[in-house]
């Protein structure tokens, strides 16, 4: 019996030793992992002469927030991971996914006529329908011009007065066949939740997703609220840092309206991971990307992109006195939130390197010299990507048997060898690009 009890005891602190280890390596590797993120990012911030970036991050069970420099240069006020910014474009993921929650109430079809929902939008030359308009690939204008009437607003708009900004221009293209990005497109979007839903964009995206995601620091921006944490926002003059213009951004409000913390949009990340704020049939819908062969890089309000073999999710925003980003690895369960108050930075750049380190991708930088070696080195990249990506985002292999791979080699080989690339360089750029497009039927990565 003493026998018993002393093999049980041996066990047990075995067991505990090796739970101990394990916690143990498991700490040193997460403070490697952070020690990195930091340094990246204080890189960034020195590069950009960013006055303040914060961040937030939720990986598993993980959960960091850290924010460096100043959120009011002046003033000499820190910034936080509290601090509030403007999301500027990051707003489209909350539009759309305030459109797909009408659908799930069944008040919205996505394929029908946006005018059967907001009846005051002019017809136009070719029907418009409400997924094309998520998609960007309805045919509406992006912003024309630096005009004072476009991008220098400075009292507060209606929403009948932001759509009247675009109501009665044409179309860029026939829907459908082409690809543009279009935050006025996002604008109707918001006028048709309010049409639908009786209620303002702002009360119905509290009561969907802000509410049910618990972002208690999200709200629309006002110029002349008292917002506790804003942060003040900068623009590069010449390389000189100076404060940023007053603006009030109602006039785009479903494309870039909402005021929040990194904080708030990794609570929107995880909700919609976890089904708290749309179906999990829904996230995939949202999550399609386009293209019957392969994927445009954005789905319906989000875009979708394969790197280093991951399947990313991101929709990043800038303006002139902030940039900001939301990022996700879904099948990593990492979601990931950078925002700075200095204008129009790439912070896209920086987000996909910290989920990199996050995602323990080990990447070695190979560079070239010539011309062709830099194109061939580009397709070998975007066909591994788009690949992968493929793969981990639809659980099988988009090439499945033998004969269609080796089809696949003979037709990538055609075009990516040095001497086709150095009497065509501009076909094989094509074709590269393509499979970011709506056609991937002219793309290297999709064609076949």
């Amino acid at each position: 019996m003493k026998l018993k009890k002393l093999y049980l005891l041996i066990v047990l602190t075995m067991l505990c030793a090796q739970n101990m280890f394990s916690q143990k390596t498991s700490d040193i590797v997460i403070g490697e992992k952070l020690a990195k993120i930091e340094s990246k990012i204080q890189a960034w911030q020195k590069q950009t002469k960013a006055p303040a970036v914060s961040v937030a991050l939720q990986h598993n069970d993980f959960y960091y927030e850290n924010a460096w420099g100043l959120a009011d240069i002046e003033n000499l006020v820190k910034a936080k991971p509290e601090s509030s910014y403007q999301i500027a474009s990051t707003t489209k993921p909350m539009t759309a996914i305030a459109i797909l929650k009408l659908w799930e109430m069944g008040k919205i079809d996505l394929d029908a006529e946006v005018q059967t929902y907001y009846p005051s939008f002019p017809k136009k030359k070719h029907p418009i329908t409400i997924r094309q308009i998520l998609s960007h690939t309805a045919g509406i204008s992006h912003y024309r011009s630096d005009s004072k009437e476009e991008k220098h607003i400075k009292e507060p708009y209606s929403t009948k007065m932001a759509i009247d900004i675009f109501k009665d221009w044409e179309l860029l293209f026939e829907p459908n066949t082409d690809w543009r990005y279009s935050s006025y497109g996002y604008n109707l979007l918001g006028a048709v939740i309010e049409e639908v839903s009786g209620k303002s964009y702002e009360d119905f995206l509290k009561e969907h997703i802000w509410v049910p995601a618990n972002m208690e620091n999200t709200m629309m921006d006002d110029p002349i609220a008292i917002v506790p944490n804003r942060v003040r926002g900068y623009f590069k003059n010449g390389g000189k840092i100076e404060n940023g213009e007053y603006l009030d951004i109602s006039s785009r409000f479903g494309a870039g309206g909402v005021r929040s913390t990194v904080q708030d949009i990794v609570k929107m990340g995880i909700a919609l991971k976890n089904g708290k704020i749309l179906k999990p049939e829904t996230v995939e819908l949202m999550l399609e990307p386009l293209g019957d062969q392969g994927w445009n890089e954005y789905a319906l309000g989000i875009s979708v992109r394969p790197y280093l073999g991951q399947h990313i999710i991101m929709h990043s925003g800038g303006m002139p006195q902030t940039s900001f980003l939301f990022i996700a690895a879904p099948a990593d369960n990492l979601s990931l939130s950078i925002g700075s108050n200095l204008g129009r930075q790439d912070v896209e750049s920086l987000g996909i390197s910290l989920v990199q380190i996050l995602s323990g991708i080990d990447t070695k930088t190979v560079t070239a010299k010539k011309a062709e070696d830099k194109l061939m080195l580009n397709a070998i990249n975007e066909v591994y990507n788009f690949g992968q990506g493929y793969y981990q985002k639809m659980g099988k292999f988009k090439i499945e048997n033998d004969e269609n791979l080796a089809s696949d080699f003979k037709y990538f080989n055609r075009y990516i060898n040095p001497k086709y690339i150095s009497d065509n360089s501009k076909e094989v750029q094509g074709k590269i690009k393509a499979g970011h497009q709506i056609q991937p039927e002219k793309s290297l990565i999709w064609d076949r």
